[in-house]
């Protein structure tokens, strides 16, 4: 299971089973659960050499994830019996922070946010090769996370520029667009979170500094005033779409709760809060 001082923050939910992933533990550990009405149940567990484990995604009947610490990238089956694949982007003068991977379309990309670049890995065997295409952009750039919105186009959430970045895929590489703040009339810095976009379109990011949230639409134009929406809470490390858009999950990782609000396109109005310190992460169940 999961000891004292291995600090599970990310989560992947997979149909009735949850996995997380352990940031503090020495080497990468994902800890799986079979989840129910009842409470949950520990299924398996993993662990390989990376540190700093920060993310995880399904592939194809595989889970993929990034390690902060290391910069690697990696892929397990899905009963975390066996690996499958693991990349490191090799001794160069560049500090690696592997931050996010996500399967899309039969390449997985993986975002290196100290390397400022995104990886873009084929499909080999039952992993992906070892050679990948790489999209390398301006240095302190920072990427945190890549959205898909459509096939061929998307958005980088940069956390280093305060910046979003949407794209369009041309071959392996990333064509990049024009990027615009996610904190344009903020007093303080901003450091964009991982942000979710709606079955609606509506991309919501978190930004930590103001604590603010920001709303654009799948192009990243922004919707609403050009500015952030106020949380009242703070260090919004992620969010998360629930009941179908209707809601918003906020995980605040210095006030120690998840938020929960109702945006309409006009504001952003609270529902409810729950206690939790250091909230990292969280994923909705069943649909809740």
């Amino acid at each position: 299971g999961i000891r004292q001082g291995e600090s599970p923050s990310f989560l992947s939910l997979c149909g009735d089973v949850l996995y997380a992933g352990c940031e503090g533990a020495g080497r990468a550990k994902v800890v799986g659960y079979h989840v129910s009405e009842a409470g949950f149940e520990q299924m398996a567990s993993w662990e390989t050499e990376g540190k700093g484990l920060c993310h995880l995604a399904l592939g194809p009947a595989m889970l993929v994830g990034s390690c902060y610490g290391s910069g690697d990238f990696f892929a397990v089956d899905l009963t975390l019996g066996r690996e499958l694949w693991r990349f490191h982007p090799g001794e160069d003068s560049m500090v690696h922070h592997a931050h996010c991977t996500v399967y899309h379309e039969g390449a997985l990309y993986g975002v290196d946010l100290g390397g400022d670049c995104v990886f873009r890995f084929e499909r080999l065997g039952e992993g992906f090769g070892s050679a990948p295409a790489i999209t390398r952009l301006p240095l302190g750039t920072g990427p945190r996370q890549i959205l898909w919105t459509g096939s061929s186009q998307g958005l980088l959430i940069n956390e280093l520029a305060n910046t979003l970045w949407p794209f369009a895929l041309e071959g392996a590489s990333l064509r990049l667009g024009t990027p615009v703040s996610c904190a344009p009339k903020a007093a303080q810095r901003g450091y964009p979170g991982s942000g979710c976009l709606s079955p609606q379109g509506v991309l919501a990011v978190p930004v930590r500094g103001p604590d603010g949230l920001g709303v654009w639409d799948e192009w990243g134009s922004p919707l609403g005033p050009k500015g952030l929406y106020p949380f009242g809470s703070q260090w919004p490390r992620m969010a998360a779409w629930a009941q179908q858009g209707r809601l918003l999950l906020v995980c605040f990782q210095h006030s120690g709760e998840i938020g929960c609000y109702r945006y309409d396109g006009r504001g952003l109005a609270p529902v409810c809060a729950v206690e939790m310190p250091g909230a990292s992460c969280c994923v909705p169940w069943r649909g809740e």
